[in-house]
């Protein structure tokens, strides 16, 4: 199937959306922002491990370079999911959500600064088209 991506993409939009939903009732019950942004994280935190197990897919070997970057960029994860759920909490899921999808765009920008990953134009393009979808 080419175009199986379009499913895939509308299903992870879907999911995605439905678990800041979730996060966000978890704290307007009274569990606090890093309450909730904790709960998602535990309950997925056991998924990646037992993922590659089930798609026979083997773990590749990591240096142990590759473990204080991991460390680094996961609490990073955990303090801007923090942040996103605490501004569902006052109400701004409307500001939330792309703000969130802004990641992206800053992620390829790092990657440009730090790295000298380099981008195509489209590429450019699609990736704006998250935020600008939100904010139009």
């Amino acid at each position: 199937m080419t175009h199986a991506w379009i499913p895939v993409t509308l299903a992870a939009v879907l999911f995605r959306n439905g678990r800041f939903m979730l996060q966000k009732q978890l704290a307007a019950t009274g569990l606090s922002a890093t309450g909730a942004t904790f709960a998602r994280f535990l309950w997925a935190a056991p998924l990646v491990w037992i993922a590659p197990g089930l798609s026979g897919i083997a773990w590749p070997h990591l240096p142990p370079a590759f473990w204080p970057v991991a460390l680094i960029g996961g609490i990073t994860q955990i303090l801007a999911t923090i942040c996103v759920v605490a501004l569902f909490k006052s109400r701004n899921f409307a500001v939330g959500i792309p703000l969130k999808k802004t990641e992206v765009l800053l992620t390829a920008l790092i990657g440009l600064i730090l790295l000298g990953d380099a981008m195509s134009l489209p590429a450019l393009g699609a990736i704006c088209l998250g935020p600008l979808g939100n904010w139009c």
